[in-house]
């Protein structure tokens, strides 16, 4: 899995459909209406490199919400990684 950073996922999940939110104190929430998923992170400056375990939790929860398969999350990161 790569390394992508803060502002790079950001843009990921909003092109899923996911949006952000200022979450509970320094957290930034992160939701898909459509399928009822909401997930939270610690907040990041944007060039900050996402730590493994977040992106390994976030692709198993949108696999398992049916935002987007596991497989389909690696390419979109690896896509995004790359052009960055």
């Amino acid at each position: 899995m790569n390394r992508p950073t803060f502002a790079t996922l950001c843009q990921m999940l909003t092109d899923l459909g996911v949006q952000a939110k200022p979450g509970p104190r320094s957290a930034t929430a992160f939701e898909h209406a459509r399928s009822g998923t909401l997930l939270f992170l610690r907040s990041h400056v944007p060039e900050e490199i996402v730590d493994q375990a977040n992106l390994v939790g976030i692709r198993r929860l949108l696999d398992e919400r049916g935002v987007v398969d596991r497989e389909r999350f690696d390419e979109l990161l690896r896509e995004r990684t790359l052009a960055s």
